[in-house]
């Protein structure tokens, strides 16, 4: 299997009991091997899925040690969610898999003119009450018009085919326009400890795997420049929920003590960044 980016051969980083993740070293980029359909991914997404409805927090109470866990993570965590306040002057925006819609309501509370765009009939039922929202995917965009804004947060793992899918939010993005992409950072210390174990990992319903490096070639790939990035999710990796999820002792203080120095791209979940056309 052969490198989406560049071509080049890829090797086997892990293998899961149905899944074989390939990366190509030349490129930091990750990819499911395999020929997946839109029919085949769709099935993936339980119902309860957490961007298909109002999610509500089902972590147990934190110990002791946990808040204190959780309190040195949090004093050291320099990440920044998305806010519009950090895009450029704009009024209109478009939210590529908005799930059900809490970035689109972050959009309009900051007075941006909002369309949503979400395959999953649950979740647009739920960001409907926001702005209109649409049937379609990056892949499969239906008619919305230009925009200022081209959101797409932690949607571009998932698609099939992410050229095809940058591609096409390119086409929607209005003269000076800028595009926010968010994804999973593979990068990550918890990546490369836990590997299909890490929440982030979300084998197989994340079908690309992003680094700095990797998502920087394949937006100038599309012909897209990244102009800003933004690294976020440390102080989540260390909640009760997520420890729970990997069961393993060096979830806690080890990952903390690994990680609590390192350089951004070992240290955060997500990285996010803001692209425009190339001129």
């Amino acid at each position: 299997m052969n490198c989406l980016i560049c071509d080049a051969e890829t090797n086997r980083l892990f293998q899961t009991s149905h899944f074989d993740l390939r990366w190509c070293n030349q490129c930091s980029f990750g990819r499911l091997a395999g020929d997946f359909t839109p029919e085949q991914v769709s099935s993936f997404y339980p119902a309860s899925y957490y961007t298909h409805s109002i999610a509500k927090d089902e972590s147990r109470k934190p110990s002791p040690l946990e808040r204190l866990l959780i309190h040195s993570a949090f004093k050291l965590d320099g990440g920044k969610d998305f806010d519009p306040s950090e895009l450029p002057a704009g009024k209109t925006a478009c939210d590529i898999g908005c799930g059900n819609g809490d970035l689109l309501r972050k959009l309009r509370s900051a007075g941006y003119s909002i369309v949503g765009i979400e395959p999953d009939q649950r979740a647009r039922h739920i960001a409907n009450d926001v702005c209109p929202t649409y049937d379609g995917t990056a892949e499969h965009l239906p008619p919305v018009g230009k925009f200022d804004v081209v959101l797409m947060s932690h949607v571009l793992e998932h698609c099939i085919d992410p050229i095809r899918a940058l591609t096409n939010a390119k086409s929607i993005l209005a003269n000076d326009g800028v595009i926010v992409i968010e994804v999973p950072n593979n990068a990550a210390t918890g990546f490369r400890w836990f590997k299909d174990a890490w929440p982030w990992t979300d084998i197989p319903r994340h079908l690309s795997f992003f680094t700095e490096r990797s998502l920087r070639l394949l937006l100038e790939r599309t012909g897209l420049q990244v102009t800003d990035v933004f690294y976020t999710g440390y102080t989540r990796q260390f909640m009760p929920k997520w420890r729970a999820e990997l069961n393993l002792v060096r979830a806690g203080w080890p990952l903390l003590l690994r990680t609590m120095l390192a350089p951004n791209s070992a240290k955060y979940d997500s990285i996010r960044v803001h692209a425009r056309v190339l001129s």
